[in-house]
């Protein structure tokens, strides 16, 4: 995962970016230290970058209180009529 989000990401000049995932509450702890183990034009430069990372709006019901309020979308600015589910809508087809 750390490999397709840093690949991804290669050669950006970003300011802001917001990972969704289903887990985040567990992936966004060793993010920045695995970062570590690839080479120096796929890390990050959290100093630049404000990462915030949310998890699914349907998958947020299956966590705890904690990881509800700390990742959900609702209590982030600019991220509270976002499901973040969008990608997943069209698997079935």
């Amino acid at each position: 995962m750390h490999y397709v989000v840093l690949s991804t990401l290669q050669d950006s000049d970003l300011k802001m970016l917001m990972l969704s995932y289903d887990i985040n509450c567990q992936y966004h702890k060793n993010f920045q230290a695995r970062q570590l183990e690839y080479p120096s034009h796929l890390r990050l430069d959290h100093s630049k970058v404000n990462v915030q990372y949310v998890i699914p709006k349907f998958h947020l019901p299956a966590h705890g209180p904690a990881c509800q309020t700390k990742f959900s979308l609702n209590y982030l600015a600019g991220g509270g009529r976002t499901h973040a589910e969008g990608i997943e809508q069209t698997w079935s087809g």
